[in-house]
């Protein structure tokens, strides 16, 4: 545009904005898929702070791109944590496993090879049960990319950590009452009947009748089979939820 104090546009002028204009619409056509990979990149990142257990996005020199709040809170024991910006263990030859496993998986991914993993145990004190480590490669056009570098996903599992269950969740996909949320909940996360009974201040004939129910409403047949559906079912809190505080507490 041009103030009406100065002269049209010319022949030159026009010459110009046809040389310029390609370049303008690719740079306005790169913004936008920018624009849009970057915010993909924030929702799948926001949804594995939810559902994901501690995680870290790795190039292959083992400097972190990416860790969720999980992680971050895991880091601070520091048996794994990540240090400078990157991923560290308080044991020499755990970080020396865990750097070696990075750059295999990095490597696999520059050959071809899309599906490296690797598993390592990481011992903490005697009363604890050691972390597991997962490192595996991750597609390189993961933000939509392609001709970014690899890069490495580390998983770590607190075998102690206790599974907190979403008793609304349970009972908006599966029928349940508060009273059998509540049970359900608590086996799944590891309780056994007799300590369920004593915390609700129920008997065991009651716990066991909402166990039965349970299994009914989510067509298992063992108490075995209703922790898995349940801890394989989104419906994991994401923050300490007793029985009854979410108010499906009722009997």
């Amino acid at each position: 545009m041009r103030r009406p104090s100065q002269p049209p546009f010319d022949a030159v002028d026009l010459t110009r904005m046809k040389i310029l204009a390609p370049h303008i619409n690719r740079a306005m056509r790169l913004f936008v898929q920018s624009s849009a990979g970057d915010r993909q990149c924030r929702a799948a990142f926001a949804a594995l702070d939810h559902i994901a257990p501690a995680l870290a996005v790795l190039e292959g020199s083992g400097h972190v791109v990416y860790r969720n709040d999980k992680m971050l809170a895991l880091a601070r024991e520091g048996d794994v944590s990540i240090l400078n910006g990157r991923v560290h263990a308080r044991s020499p030859q755990i970080r020396a496993r865990l750097l070696t496993a990075v750059q295999d998986c990095h490597q696999a991914v520059l050959g071809g090879r899309s599906h490296l993993s690797r598993a390592i145990a990481v011992p903490r004190s005697p009363e604890r049960s050691p972390l597991a480590v997962l490192v595996g490669s991750a597609r390189s056009d993961v933000c939509g990319d392609a001709s970014a570098s690899p890069l490495v996903v580390l998983l770590v599992t607190d075998p102690d950590a206790c599974h907190e269950i979403q008793r609304s969740a349970l009972s908006e996909l599966y029928g349940m009452t508060g009273a059998e949320a509540d049970v359900a909940g608590m086996l799944a996360e590891g309780f056994s009947p007799d300590e369920i009974a004593r915390e609700l201040a129920i008997s065991l004939n009651t716990v066991r009748t909402h166990m039965k129910r349970a299994f009914e409403k989510t067509r298992v047949g063992r108490q075995a089979d209703l922790v898995r559906v349940l801890l394989t079912s989104p419906v994991h809190s994401p923050g300490p939820l007793g029985p009854g505080e979410d108010g499906s507490g009722s009997t």
